[in-house]
């Protein structure tokens, strides 16, 4: 929609984040089979809870000093030329990554009790309703708008995959 040189401003700060969802992802991989084989419920809210709190202390930590830090982070990355909208991109993609990092836990709980057919239809019924959001919020605000609308994708699919997987339980 834009043109391909906003395309950068939007792929590195992007980049970044994919990197660092590898950290939630290595985490969700190590107690999902826990929690397929815990014998009972409080053994898996142990480690639902030891997972978040991880997740906080690492993912929020990181999303924070991210935040506080993009201007640097990006001019010193890319160059001044991603001074001002890359930084706000940072920012709020940040702010995504925190919660799809969150997101990673109530995905594996869902996945170890066999329903993975629960999180396969969520993220179908998303598909529409987020590019729809993506086209007008990129139409509206440009590649800022693009993370405002993977940002809020992830953040209402991280409350979704919570109530499902409280009712999974």
């Amino acid at each position: 929609i834009l043109g391909v040189k906003y395309v950068a401003f939007y792929s590195a700060p992007a980049d970044l984040v994919s990197r660092g969802l590898l950290i939630p992802g290595a985490i969700a991989r190590s107690i999902f089979p826990k929690l397929a084989v815990a014998k009972n419920e409080h053994d898996k809210e142990k480690l639902r809870h030891l997972a978040y709190k991880i997740l906080i202390i690492i993912c929020g930590t990181g999303a924070i000093a991210g935040v506080l830090l993009a201007d640097i982070v990006m001019t010193t990355w890319m160059g001044d030329a991603f001074s001002g909208e890359p930084v706000l991109v940072l920012r709020i993609l940040l702010i995504g990554f925190f919660f799809n990092s969150l997101a990673q836990i109530p995905f594996s709980d869902i996945q170890a009790a066999g329903k993975s057919k629960i999180t396969a239809v969520i993220h179908l019924i998303e598909i529409l309703p987020y590019l729809t959001l993506l086209y007008f919020l990129i139409d509206r605000f440009g590649v800022t708008g693009a993370a405002i609308a993977w940002t809020s994708r992830v953040t209402i699919d991280f409350i979704v995959l919570i109530y499902m997987s409280k009712k999974v339980r």
